[in-house]
C-alpha cells in the first residue's frame, strides 16, 4: 500500500481510510489528548471504522510514508473532541471516496432529510457530485446519529465538468438562506484543492485554498479557471 499512496499521489483529503485494528499501538496522537478520548479512538479502529484523510499541518512529519488522518471522539457528557492523528501507510487496509449525501439519508432528522430531498430536486440537473462530511458522515460511519434539527450540512461538492461554480455557489447560499439550514462546505477540484464555497461568495480576489500538502492562497479567476475544463 505504501508505494501505491507515494508514487500514484492518491488524494487523502476527506477520504475514509480504514487501518488494521491491530496497529491502533502504532498511530501516533499529535497533540495532548486524555484517556477517555485515546480510548475512544482505540475502540473505534477495534470496530474497524474508518478515520478521515486531513491536511498535513505544521506540526506533521515531512515523512510520506505517515499519513495525516482524523477523527471526532463523542463523549457520555455531551463533550466532543477532534483528533488529529499520523499513521503509518503500510497499516492501511483502504482508501474510500467521499461519503456521497444520498447514501446517509438514513441518519438525517427530518427536517434535515426533507430539505437534503429538496436540494436533490433542485440540484440533480448540475455536473457535480455531492458528497459530506462533518456530523453527518460521523453519525453514518459510527452507526449512531450525533445529529438534532439545527445540525449543519457539510457539502463537499466534486466538481466533474465546465462548471460556473460562482452560479452555483451563489445557488447554494440562497438554498441555505431560503431552507433555514446552515449549509457550509467545500468545493473539490480536479487538481486536488479544495475552496470553501461561501467564501466565493464574497467576491475575494484571493481565496484560501487546502490541499493534501496543507492551505495556501490561490486566485479567484485560477478556481474559476479550473472549474471550466
Amino acid at each position: 500500500m505504501l508505494s501505491s499512496l507515494v508514487n500514484k499521489k492518491i488524494l487523502l483529503r476527506h477520504r475514509r481510510i480504514w487501518i488494521r485494528p491491530e496497529a491502533s499501538d502504532s498511530i501516533q496522537f499529535q497533540g495532548e489528548y486524555s484517556h477517555d478520548v485515546k480510548q475512544y479512538v482505540s475502540d473505534w479502529l477495534f470496530e474497524k471504522k474508518p478515520l478521515i484523510g486531513r491536511s498535513r499541518n505544521q506540526f506533521d512529519t515531512k515523512n510520506c510514508e505517515f499519513i495525516p488522518v482524523g477523527l471526532m471522539t463523542y463523549h457520555p457528557d455531551g463533550t466532543k473532541c477532534r483528533v488529529s492523528l499520523l499513521i503509518n501507510s503500510n497499516f492501511v487496509l483502504k482508501i474510500e471516496d467521499p461519503l456521497l449525501l444520498s447514501e446517509a439519508m438514513n441518519v438525517l432528522p427530518l427536517n434535515l432529510y426533507l430539505t437534503v430531498n429538496n436540494f436533490f430536486d433542485q440540484f440533480s440537473n448540475l455536473p457535480i457530485i455531492v458528497r459530506v462530511y462533518g456530523s453527518i458522515m460521523w453519525s453514518y460511519e459510527g452507526n449512531i446519529s450525533r445529529l438534532n434539527p439545527n445540525s449543519d450540512i457539510d457539502l463537499l461538492i466534486q466538481v466533474t465538468n465546465s462548471c460556473d461554480v460562482d452560479a452555483l455557489a451563489d445557488r447554494l447560499l440562497k438554498f441555505s438562506q431560503l431552507s433555514k439550514i446552515f449549509l457550509d462546505g467545500e468545493f473539490e477540484f480536479k487538481n486536488g484543492v479544495f475552496v470553501s464555497w461561501r467564501e466565493l461568495t464574497s467576491g475575494a480576489k484571493d481565496l484560501l485554498a487546502k490541499t493534501d500538502s496543507g492551505p495556501k492562497l490561490v486566485t479567484r479567476n485560477s478556481v474559476i479557471e479550473i472549474a471550466h475544463t
